[in-house]
């Protein structure tokens, strides 16, 4: 089964359990695409440019640091926990 086939059947999982929460994240995503944040974003095969984030211990970290010890992934979260 593909990640798409995947991803669709927890969509209409989630649809389904819970209508309201869907559709806020549909009205949401459709605000973000109508904001043409798309055409502004990295996409796959992109480079970052230089940046230095703090880790959980609070210390600075730079992408190049990272990157000399191999590939990097990041992953960046919406809002504080």
């Amino acid at each position: 089964m593909s990640l798409t086939e995947i991803l669709r059947r927890l969509k209409e999982n989630s649809a389904e359990k819970n209508p309201a929460l869907a559709e806020l994240v549909d009205r949401s995503a459709r605000e973000l695409r109508e904001s043409g944040i798309m055409e502004r974003v990295l996409h796959v095969g992109d480079k970052a440019p230089p940046f230095s984030l703090p880790n959980i211990r609070g210390e600075s970290v730079a992408l190049s640091e990272l990157l000399g010890q191999g590939p990097v992934a990041i992953s960046f979260y919406r809002g504080k926990w």
